[in-house]
C-alpha cells in the first residue's frame, strides 16, 4: 500500500507531471505559513491589509486557495519578517506574471 507522500513523490519524479503541477498549483508551504500568521492578527487583519493595499477579498481568495498572487504573498511575507524575494524567486507563477508589484508600489511596506 502506498502512502500519499509516496504517490506524490512518484508523480513529481515525472518531469511532465511536475511541470503541470507547478503550473496549476495555488498554495505552497510559504503561502500557508504567511496566511496563518496573518489570521492570528484577528481584528487587526483588515487594518493591516489596508496598509499593505491588499483587498480583504484578495486575501480571502488566497486563504481559500482560490487564487494565489505571488507578488501579494511576497508583500505579506515582508510584513511579518519573512523574505518575500525568496517567494518571487522560487514560485513558478511569479515568472509567468512578468510583473513585479513590489517595485510598482514603490518597494515593500
Amino acid at each position: 500500500m502506498l502512502f500519499f507522500k509516496d504517490i506524490k513523490q512518484e508523480k513529481l519524479d515525472d518531469p511532465d507531471f511536475r511541470d503541470y503541477y507547478h503550473r496549476e498549483c495555488h498554495i505552497c508551504d510559504t503561502t500557508m505559513s504567511v496566511v496563518g500568521r496573518f489570521l492570528k492578527m484577528g481584528d487587526r487583519l483588515p487594518e493591516v491589509l489596508k496598509a499593505l493595499d491588499i483587498p480583504v477579498e484578495a486575501f480571502d481568495a488566497l486563504k481559500d486557495g482560490d487564487h494565489c498572487d505571488p507578488h501579494m504573498v511576497a508583500r505579506l511575507c515582508d510584513r511579518v519578517g519573512m523574505d518575500g524575494r525568496r517567494v518571487l524567486g522560487q514560485c513558478p507563477r511569479a515568472a509567468e506574471t512578468g510583473r513585479n508589484q513590489m517595485t510598482e508600489k514603490g518597494e515593500n511596506r
